[in-house]
């Protein structure tokens, strides 16, 4: 059976059960309406296996954009979008997106084109904390492997909190005049002191994220003024990104969430201007990857790179990949399924330790009914952001190549 046959069937379905003065849909029969879309799934170092498989990969295939949304800092998000990234290089996919700064994204991406892991490695104690995400081990295997695929990096987020130390240093090698070059120098050098600081101590005073004030802006914008685009733009990122932390240091959670999404937005339509015909994949954490207003009350990014497909003439292909239970790296469980709220129906419909695939678009004739979303309004946010639910035995944590600071907040 087709999905759109499935679809149309269920419809009918739900609308014998609802129709008529009958009682809302029962707890047990919209499991048993779930459990009809669940095809098996699994994930090993080789790939995926199951019967869900061509489900994914046909959607993800057609798609202009396929966006992964993740719990952050697991092995096993990683190896699905690796799968993918490796099955949809000849279905013109030549991109994969991340939630990292753009400047540092690009540095990044040179190193790992042309040293490979090893080189990112050494990035990495250089500069640690200079990319989101990227300090854990299968996070960085996954970029270099993209990269050395032919994918182009795109980052989209702000500029991390460690990044100055490398982008003041881009910026004194490519200044012109002497002048910019010096006040690039000895930001530099106050950069690298105050995070040093930070990783000793927890605390994030005296980096340059924290101490560049309004009179240092106007120095160092005047002092680059006459620089290449391409230069001042460094600038340009890191002063846009401060002002996004600053916003979240003084509690104005809302405004941060809406200006730190506005950059990403920005970024990404910037990218798919200089890419038209250019599919991506786009992973993010999942709050961002939905359809719709996110859990931070935005018209996030997920969102935009829907509308973005369909401005093209396509769609986009939203998957959220989680599990029963996560495990730390000492072991310790922490299982999900007590709390699952929008998922529950799915944790019941899976049944055990059986992964999963859940094609959610087919389950929208059903949620889509009054009575139905008001029993269900978690699991009705959940059908209609994401199109797809990966739902795996267990998350495991990410290996750390770099020690955590102390954190005094």
């Amino acid at each position: 059976m087709t999905r759109r046959s499935r679809v149309a069937g269920l419809g009918l379905a739900v609308f014998g059960l609802l129709s008529s003065g009958v009682a809302p849909l029962a707890a047990q029969d919209f499991v048993d309406l779930i459990r009809d879309e669940k095809q098996s799934f699994t994930l090993a170092a080789s790939g995926a296996a199951g019967a869900g498989v061509e489900f994914v990969l046909g959607e993800a295939r057609a798609a202009e954009f396929t966006v992964i949304g993740e719990s952050h800092g697991n092995v096993e998000t990683c190896k699905f979008t690796h799968w993918l990234l490796r099955e949809l290089k000849a279905h013109g996919y030549g991109a994969y997106a991340t939630e990292t700064g753009p400047c540092t994204t690009d540095h990044l991406a040179a190193v790992a084109r042309e040293r490979g892991m090893a080189g990112v490695g050494q990035f990495m104690k250089r500069y640690p904390f200079t990319v989101a995400f990227l300090t854990m081990r299968e996070e960085a295997e996954l970029f270099v492997a993209a990269v050395q695929a032919g994918y182009e990096a795109w980052g989209i987020d702000q500029e991390f909190l460690g990044s100055p130390r490398l982008l003041l240093a881009e910026l004194a090698d490519r200044a012109e005049s002497d002048a910019a070059r010096q006040l690039a120098v000895t930001w530099r050098n106050r950069a690298m002191a105050g995070f040093g600081h930070y990783i000793e101590s927890g605390d994030r005073s005296k980096a340059f994220m924290a101490v560049a004030g309004p009179a240092d802006w106007r120095k160092l914008m005047q002092a680059f003024a006459k620089e290449p685009a391409d230069v001042r733009r460094l600038l340009d990122e890191l002063r846009e990104s401060q002002r996004i932390y600053g916003l979240h240091q003084r509690g104005l959670y809302y405004e941060n969430n809406h200006e730190r999404i506005a950059l990403m937005k920005r970024h990404l339509a910037d990218r798919l201007r200089s890419a038209p015909e250019t599919k991506a994949v786009l992973k993010f954490g999942a709050a961002h990857a939905g359809r719709g207003y996110s859990p931070f009350d935005q018209l996030d990014v997920g969102n935009h790179a829907a509308e973005a497909a369909v401005a093209r003439g396509g769609d986009s292909f939203h998957v959220f990949v989680f599990a029963r239970r996560s495990i730390s790296k000492d072991g310790t469980k922490k299982d999900f399924v007590a709390d699952a709220d929008g998922l529950a129906p799915f944790y019941a419909a899976q049944g055990g330790d059986e992964g999963c695939v859940f094609d959610l678009r087919a389950l929208r004739p059903i949620m889509s009914r009054d009575n139905v979303e008001a029993k269900y309004p978690a699991a009705h946010g959940l059908v209609f952001r994401f199109d797809a639910l990966v739902l795996l035995p267990e998350l495991h944590a990410s290996t750390s190549m770099l020690p955590l600071p102390k954190d005094r907040r």
